[in-house]
């Protein structure tokens, strides 16, 4: 019986019989490979924590469990595991060496790139190695294609085991303490190691094929357009201010300034709570919403890798305008300082292009920023001017009697819901908040005296978060749960609304459709207000973004069921407009 017995159940009589001294091995040289990828990165061992160690060793088991099932034989996935990560390794630090960026997940999608340029940094060495190590996988397998194979539950159990890894990492990637830095991958890898920052990352290639042809696509976005509201002879100079954490204050019982509270009448939706400002930024200036990307992915990071000739900036800059981009913080936050020029800004002024840097608290004050403004506006040029701003002074976090040089205490009905430490947040947020009110109350009256005309536009990117779990928030009664992601809808609409300015020196405030703007539609009607002509993609989000106002932020309907706009007429277009400008690699960019 014994002898008849099929080659799969001699496999498994095998596995079942293997000795647990043998796991105990696999396991150690497992974590020997772990603390091996850690090695390759260029920060020092130490700096690779002990908790995402654990992970990255969890990672290294189950990828050899699912590559032993695969090839039939454990020690022929050991040998491709360990080639596989030598080569990543390889790879990562040639790249990092010449671009200052480790192995991502989507340069996968660009091998024929990549090969094409490899002969001219890749040592021969490499090659060398590379070629032998092709040779000893194909030899392993053979030779050890008969070998014992993990059994099928064990290569069940390490798949579900990465899965659980990607779809679990998110910021702060609970349940592990190991974390997700995503606004800075260099020191993702730094901090996790490049394979667990590897598999962290894996979920920005989890993009569906859009619905509508590329074909479709051009067809429908070359029959779109939309009317510009014609203003004055001339082309209007144009100022947009993304205002760091900006709220409207009433909700914690304060009031915003006089001076603009006349103004600030419409709301902006943000697809973000408490942080995330270039996800706004990427929705503001690609007119594209971020329920187009996997959740938890960050765009400037991970797809805006060439030229978008359709966003913002672009757009202006190809009918005529000057744009500059400026923000008060370090030009290489969040990887402005390489996505700005991709999305058409001639000049990116950052904290270093400030001296000298005036602080208030924490952070650099905004006044630098409004003064880059000024300076600009004042700047002779034929051209007109875009120009887009983004604050940092607001930025939290807000606890600690030092935080800022002077603190407003909230007002008694709030103070008498907060303990100590959340009335002192909260009032440093108050005082923080009213200074940049201020700030832009001073930069209108600049502006109404310009014989130029200038439309201005100013919003909040999101709201402030003063602490974990929403707890000031809560002991307000704005929000009844612990997590923004799953209050009751009508909480969640609240809490992704900001305040909203739109305001012409010439024609004073500016009516953006019907008060409540989309940041993915915010585009299309500052073009519009300042008479540009409106099409393609921009046209089509004109057109559209009312429709999506109930789902803008949350992606979710008032029933709490999600709702995929990718699926949504004219958003379908929009997608795969996404799709093959930005998402998707180009073949045809270096």
């Amino acid at each position: 019986m014994a002898e008849t017995a099929s080659a799969p159940a001699r496999r498994v009589a095998r596995a079942r019989a293997r000795p647990p001294t043998q796991w105990l091995v696999y396991a150690t040289v497992a974590v020997l490979i772990a603390i091996g990828v850690a090695l390759q990165s260029t920060a020092p061992l130490m700096a690779w924590r002990i908790e995402a160690g654990v992970v990255t060793s969890l990672c290294v088991v189950a990828l050899w469990w699912v590559l032993g099932f695969a090839l039939r034989s454990d020690a022929a996935g050991f040998v491709t595991l360990a080639l596989t990560i030598a080569l990543a390794a390889t790879v990562s630090r040639i790249k990092r060496g010449h671009l200052g960026e480790p192995l991502y997940p989507w340069d996968l999608l660009l091998v024929r790139e990549a090969t094409g340029i490899a002969a001219h940094y890749v040592p021969v060495i490499a090659w060398i190695g590379a070629a032998a190590g092709v040779v000893v996988l194909v030899a392993a397998i053979i030779r050890f294609r008969r070998g014992a194979s993990a059994p099928w539950w064990l290569a069940l159990l390490g798949a579900a085991g990465l899965a659980f890894v990607v779809t679990t990492s998110l910021l702060v990637s609970a349940p592990f303490p190991a974390r997700n830095v995503v606004w800075d991958l260099p020191q993702n890898a730094d901090y996790n190691g490049p394979l667990l920052a590897f598999v962290f990352n894996a979920r920005a290639l989890l993009l569906p094929r859009p619905g509508v042809t590329s074909a479709q696509a051009r067809t429908a976005l070359a029959a779109a357009h939309g009317a510009p509201i014609v203003g004055d002879a001339g082309k209007p100079d144009v100022v947009i201010v993304l205002s760091e954490a900006w709220m409207d204050v009433a909700a914690l019982g304060s009031e915003m300034s006089a001076c603009l509270a006349p103004h600030a009448r419409q709301r902006f939706v943000s697809p973000t709570f408490g942080g995330g400002t270039a996800n706004v930024e990427f929705e503001l200036h690609t007119g594209y919403p971020l329920g187009f990307v996997p959740y938890g992915t960050m765009p400037y990071r991970m797809y805006i890798r060439r030229a978008v000739t359709s966003a913002l900036p672009s757009t202006f800059r190809a009918q005529g305008y000057d744009t500059l981009g400026t923000h008060n913080f370090a030009r290489t936050f969040w990887n402005r300082d390489r996505v700005y020029p991709l999305l058409g800004f001639d000049r990116f002024v950052a904290l270093e292009d400030m001296p000298p840097r005036v602080d208030r608290g924490a952070f650099p004050d905004d006044s630098m920023m409004f003064d880059t403004i000024k300076r600009e506006l004042n700047r002779e040029s034929p051209k007109p001017r875009f120009i887009f701003a983004a604050s940092m002074m607001n930025h939290g976090l807000y606890d600690g009697e030092s935080r800022y040089p002077r603190r407003d205490p909230p007002s008694a009905s709030v103070a008498a819901a907060l303990d100590p430490a959340q009335q002192v947040a909260v009032g440093n947020y108050i005082a923080i908040a009213h200074d940049f009110e201020q700030m832009l109350c001073a930069l209108m009256d600049t502006l109404a005296k310009r014989d130029r005309e200038t439309v201005l536009v100013a919003f909040g990117d999101h709201w402030p978060t003063f602490g974990r779990d929403l707890a000031v928030f809560r002991e307000l009664r704005i929000a009844s749960g612990k997590d923004i992601n799953t209050l009751p809808y009508a909480e969640a609409i609240r809490m992704h609304r900001t305040p909203l300015v739109a305001w012409s020196n010439r024609h004073g405030d500016l009516a953006l459709g019907d008060g409540v703007v989309p940041s993915y539609g915010l585009g299309a009607e500052v073009m519009s207000h300042a008479g540009l002509p409106v099409e393609g993609s921009w046209a089509l989000e004109l057109a559209h973004y009312r429709q999506t106002l109930d789902i803008a932020c949350c992606y979710r309907d008032k029933a709490g069921k999600e709702v995929d706009l990718r699926n949504i007429a004219g958003y379908d277009v929009l997608y795969r407009d996404a799709f093959d400008r930005v998402l998707a690699p180009s073949t045809a960019q270096p």
